[in-house]
């Protein structure tokens, strides 16, 4: 019995859903997932605003990785999640056909960010 009771408590709580606010482009979405769901469960319910491959999901000042859960995160009930759309430039320095890099930026980055970003691979 007492089993069969702690057993229904965890399903319930397993599958029990949360309501994320989504940021993006200035607005505000709403999704819902269950507790347990992963960072890439996420982003498959936000590929109607922005395909899966050019997405990245931040929440405060991670950048949120596809196989991990919302709750490693500490991402809970009315949280906030920012959906940023990607661009990837190739770098590749003349003369050095093996040597490429690619930068990965959004529309918030400014021409400074893109500097530090080559600074940092070593391009200038």
């Amino acid at each position: 019995m007492f089993k069969s009771a702690l057993s229904s408590v965890f399903l319930s709580f397993f599958w029990q859903s949360m309501k994320l606010k989504i940021g993006f482009n200035g607005g505000q979405h709403h999704v819902e997932v269950t507790n347990n769901a992963t960072v890439s469960d996420l982003k498959i319910k936000l590929s109607n605003l922005i395909p899966i491959g050019i997405q990245r999901l931040e929440f405060g000042e991670l950048v949120l990785e596809g196989g991990k859960t919302l709750q490693s995160y500490q991402i809970g009930r009315d949280a906030t999640v920012l959906l940023r759309q990607i661009y990837v430039i190739t770098v590749q320095e003349f003369g050095l056909p093996r040597q490429k890099c690619g930068l990965v930026f959004h529309k918030d980055n400014t021409i400074g960010d893109l500097k530090q970003m080559l600074v940092k691979y070593g391009l200038i």
